[in-house]
């Protein structure tokens, strides 16, 4: 399985709506009044279209459409075209600022979670990876039908016992150390520690951490 960031995960919504103790911020105007305020813009212009072709059609065939109307028509309806241009480049450049900003901030966060790991993934008690790192995903090449996480329970270099151990420290979401000898790209073992840290919040999800041992 590729790589992936958490805001790339189909199941991302899911996931954030199960957390009871996350409550997620809103920014500027609420959405369903940016809905709204477009919603007339746009019925404006169609009730405008829709009366001026109306008035063109009754007229008698021999009557001329007084030119103050055409030229009202025409300038009333760019006006409202264009603040529809404007307010819809204002919402994207608007959520693209937002999205700027959280990707980001989540590589500042990815980056300090790494520091001073061989590699890093988070998880909830379902034992359902939510996140892991490019460096998890170099040291422990996943199929597409396998669970990061089931990859490294299954891992030779964790003793039987050891991996119960890790299994539960995950689904009752409780610290833990438990010592793995991690196999390189260059086929040497390394000894490491997997630390198990829960979450204060959202609760249910614990990091998973390779540390090297300090000799």
């Amino acid at each position: 399985m590729r790589y992936e960031r958490f805001i790339d995960r189909t199941d991302k919504e899911q996931l954030i709506a199960s957390s009871s103790d996350f409550k997620a911020r809103t920014h500027g105007l609420p959405s369903k009044w940016t809905i709204y305020g477009f919603a007339l813009v746009v019925l404006a212009v169609i009730i405008l279209i829709v009366h001026m072709s109306i008035r063109l059609i009754l007229l008698p065939y021999d009557s001329p459409t007084p030119l103050w109307e055409v030229f009202g028509f025409l300038f009333t309806t760019s006006f409202l075209i264009i603040g529809i241009a404007v307010f819809s480049s204002i919402i994207v450049k608007k959520i693209r600022r937002y999205i700027t900003e959280t990707e980001f901030q989540s590589l500042l966060f990815a980056s300090s979670v790494s520091t001073e790991c061989d590699f890093f993934l988070i998880s909830n008690k379902d034992k359902i990876t939510v996140y892991f790192d490019y460096h998890f995903s170099e040291l422990f090449p996943c199929p597409q039908d396998s669970s990061q996480l089931d990859i490294l329970l299954t891992n030779e270099g964790l003793k039987d016992s050891d991996k119960n151990k890790l299994s539960a420290a995950i689904i009752s979401c409780k610290e833990a150390k438990i010592p793995m000898k991690l196999t390189l790209h260059n086929g040497k073992l390394k000894d490491i520690n997997i630390v198990v840290s829960p979450l204060s919040r959202p609760s249910g999800y614990s990091i998973i951490k390779g540390v090297s041992k300090v000799n």
